[in-house]
């Protein structure tokens, strides 16, 4: 029983629509990311965690549209596949990531482009590791030999 029987408990003052209202407050920064053919969803302050470049060049009001058109731009000039462009974005979303020899020499690409040296140091360790394993050496060379095509095709 209530010591003021005339005042409404403040559980009832609450409407329903409050929940709502505040059920996305953590997705004030994530962020779609359009690339050639897919988007993708990041947080962008998962984004600033990680990368060095991200927060020096891309603010939050612009960073989907710029970083999407440079990102498509950076896939095309250097011959990214799309799947290990999402593969990526992982990393971001400190999901469980494995490096594989044929996502090695994009993901290093893209490391480097945006700075990611946390990322980078994970993959320095993993060419240390597969130096010698003739998959890995046969895939940097086929790498190697994809992207000298395309620069004579871009020139």
């Amino acid at each position: 029983m209530s010591l003021y029987p005339h005042r409404t408990a403040r559980s009832d003052l609450i409407s329903d629509d409050y929940d709502g209202e505040y059920e996305n407050e953590n997705d004030f920064d994530l962020i779609t990311l359009k690339l050639i053919s897919n988007n993708i969803q990041v947080r962008y302050s998962q984004l600033c965690r990680y990368s060095k470049l991200i927060p020096t060049k891309y603010l939050l009001s612009d960073v989907s549209d710029r970083l999407s058109q440079d990102l498509q731009q950076f896939e095309r000039d250097n011959n990214i596949k799309e799947e290990n462009l999402i593969y990526f974005f992982t990393f971001f979303k400190e999901e469980q990531f494995i490096i594989t020899n044929d996502k090695y020499q994009d993901l290093f690409k893209l490391s480097e482009y945006l700075k990611v040296f946390t990322l980078l140091r994970k993959l320095e360790k993993f060419k240390k590791k597969h130096i010698d394993d003739i998959d890995f050496i046969i895939s940097m060379i086929l790498s190697e030999i994809s992207n000298q095509k395309v620069t004579q095709n871009i020139e």
